[in-house]
């Protein structure tokens, strides 16, 4: 349970994904300002309609809670990094909090698609965001399985789903990028 590779490896990794987050999240802001309406300025808020900008909000508000998530539980894995007396039930405890929190937020963005309140032009980018919450979603329940029992197939299985969570955030910054340039 307590293997300094297999949480140097997380933290290496879940780095990663927090940079890529934070790219996403400064796009997301950007199309979101781009389409404020500033005096005399009709021809930028006529790039987005009201529901657009609200889906657009809404989605910025899940990638910075899926930030602040994901510094969370890296900052969990560096600590236990430095000092692995502190893997305890608590701190497996607070891992798994910071997953479930990444869960909600998924199951909020999969009822904002069942409800079908996502604006047409941005279901693309939906399911990205989404499909990099459940991989991150998915890479937490086998993270924190392969911790407690010291299984490294399963350690690398949940590696594998935070590249896949993290190649998905890069596709959404793409999109993001190309909706601030038109």
């Amino acid at each position: 349970m307590k293997s300094l590779f297999l949480m140097t490896v997380s933290i290496l990794l879940l780095a990663g994904c927090t940079q890529e987050i934070e790219n996403v999240k400064e796009e997301s802001k950007e199309v979101i300002q781009n389409t404020e309406i500033t005096q005399g300025d009709k021809e930028a808020s006529d790039n987005l309609s009201d529901e657009e900008k609200s889906y657009m909000k809404t989605v910025n508000k899940a990638l910075e809670t899926f930030a602040n998530d994901t510094s969370d539980i890296n900052n969990l894995i560096e600590e236990a990094k430095n000092d692995q007396e502190v893997i305890d039930d608590e701190w497996v405890n607070n891992l798994t909090g910071g997953f479930l929190s990444i869960e909600m937020m998924m199951e909020l963005l999969a009822q904002m698609d069942y409800e079908g309140v996502v604006p047409e032009r941005f279901l693309d980018l939906h399911s990205n965001v989404l499909g990099a919450f459940e991989s991150m979603r998915d890479a937490g329940v086998k993270l924190i399985t392969s911790l407690r029992d010291g299984d490294r197939d399963m350690f690398n299985d949940s590696m594998q789903l935070i590249d896949e969570s993290n190649e998905k955030l890069t596709m959404v910054n793409e999109e993001l990028k190309s909706l601030n340039q038109n």
